[in-house]
């Protein structure tokens, strides 16, 4: 089955994070033991499949905790058609302010870039949660690498 994958940013976030702030921030974003799975029919060229996206525990909370401190955005290299039902369902605290997608990415050598530059933030407070490190090639400094 299919699973969608996106990139968090996280906005107005504070200027450093020690190391210790990061690995909290990074394990609390990825740690799972069960995921819950949520699917969405979705409408390909005329014709309906079921996308899947895996919702690990705690997922709910940790978004509306990082909600009360940070602006969210979720930014995938995913087409907005297939990822939009799906975070209609995971988003149920409705905290993710902005939704990105993959035409919001820069194509450089093959790859699908999240330029943090044309999002109009303040980089300087800005992090972006990944399992990809193509994905932020661009702003490396900017990152929470984290496994899938």
């Amino acid at each position: 089955r299919p699973v969608m994958r996106f990139g968090i940013v996280f906005l107005a976030c504070p200027l450093k994070l020690s190391e210790d702030q990061r690995r909290a921030l990074m394990l609390t974003a990825i740690r799972a033991h069960q995921a819950e799975v949520h699917q969405a029919p979705v409408e390909i060229e005329g014709v309906y499949h079921h996308v899947y996206v895996a919702k690990r525990p705690g997922c709910d909370m940790f978004l509306e905790r990082m909600g009360k401190l940070y602006e969210i955005v979720v930014f995938t290299a995913s087409l907005a058609k297939y990822a939009n039902p799906l975070l209609d369902q995971l988003d149920v605290s409705k905290v993710i302010t902005t939704r990105l997608f993959r035409e919001a990415c820069v194509l450089y050598q093959g790859k699908y870039v999240k330029d943090l530059a044309l999002m109009g933030r303040d980089l300087r407070h800005t992090i972006i949660v990944d399992n990809s490190p193509c994905s932020y090639l661009f702003h490396p400094e900017n990152a929470i690498g984290c496994e899938r």
